[in-house]
């Protein structure tokens, strides 16, 4: 019976020896639920807050231009000036037919002509008085807004003819004799997907940095965002509009752009839990109960430090995260510190 008895414990021991060497060592994290503030990359192009070419309604011969290239103009400052040939004869005019409506209005007043007549002159003289404002607003060229004049389009004595010769890419192609742009701030422009839309939103904050200036950052905030996709590249036009102190950003730099996201939740597990089929492309993990390991799909979300936003699992699941490579569905473990 001793005999017996003995030999029994032994096969016990040793069962448990050899079921032992079968377990696969393994480390092991949970998934849990982070709330954090994530960014999104982009690239863009600076442009103007806002820009014109300066031109007039009509032709007319170029007489002088009051700003060199590069020089600061305020609002309502005079610009340019046109001949005003068209000005002197339409003033002629007008100054006739002011005279003819003067003087048919005081017969009109005293019943000597009829009422038909009186219409048919005023209506000549509300036009001629409408062609000489016109040739007078026309003659004198005045800035919009307060800017910079970039560039002469046209020179000093040429004829403006309402032919835009100044057509350059990424700036206003309406016709003008100057360009003006206004750089007190200015604009980010970038494309984004629609895929990545949905994370965005007007009013978020935005961190700018430009190759120029490399360690110094500008902050601006989203203004608009394109209600029409690009047929094409399926991406959305976005605004981000930038204080721009002492103009140090110049249209046409392109810019790297952070957008700051909102405050969000996920389901964050290590990086290293991942395992890829090189086959299909799909991403698993392993999820254990202790004992066994089994295989799990996930999707992939974003990707922070040295974690991932994952869905496909639950709060609280024990994941492995070393000798994942060791291992195959149902896979006997044994969990390691």
């Amino acid at each position: 019976m001793y005999k017996r008895n003995t030999l029994i414990i032994f096969l016990i021991l040793m069962s448990t020896v050899l079921l032992g060497s079968n377990l696969i060592n393994v480390k092991t994290a949970k998934a849990e639920t982070e709330t954090f503030s994530s960014s999104a990359f982009y690239t863009g192009v600076i442009k103007p807050f806002r820009e014109a070419n300066l031109g007039a309604v009509n032709a007319g011969r170029i007489e002088k231009i009051y700003f060199e290239e590069g020089s600061n103009v305020k609002k309502d400052d005079l610009v340019a000036r046109l001949s005003d040939e068209n000005l002197t004869r339409s003033k002629i005019d007008y100054l006739t037919k002011q005279k003819d409506f003067n003087r048919t209005e005081r017969l009109f007043k005293k019943g000597s002509v009829p009422e038909q007549t009186y219409d048919h002159v005023k209506a000549i003289y509300d036009a001629s008085e409408e062609q000489y404002l016109m040739y007078e607003k026309n003659t004198e060229i005045k800035a919009p807004f307060s800017g910079i004049i970039t560039e002469h389009l046209m020179n000093e004595g040429e004829t403006f003819l309402m032919i835009n010769p100044g057509i350059l890419s990424g700036y206003s192609h309406s016709n003008g004799i100057v360009r003006l742009i206004d750089i007190s701030k200015v604009y980010a422009v970038l494309q984004v997907g629609e895929n990545e839309l949905a994370t965005i939103s007007k009013g978020q904050n935005v961190v700018i940095k430009t190759r120029m200036y490399d360690n110094i950052e500008f902050f601006g905030k989203i203004e608009r965002i394109s209600e029409m996709l690009d047929m094409n590249t399926h991406t959305a036009e976005v605004k981000v509009l930038i204080d721009n102190p002492g103009q140090k950003l110049k249209p046409g730099l392109s810019c790297n752009v952070e957008v700051k996201l909102k405050e969000r939740s996920e389901l964050l597990i290590p990086r290293e839990a991942l395992v890829k089929n090189s086959l299909t492309d799909k991403v698993y993990v392993f999820v254990t109960d202790g004992k066994t390991a089994k295989k799990k799909l996930v999707e992939i979300i974003l990707q922070k430090n040295d974690k991932v936003a994952v869905t496909g699992l639950n709060e609280g699941d024990v994941i492995v995260t070393g000798g994942k490579n060791k291992l195959s569905e149902g896979s006997a473990i044994n969990i390691i510190k």
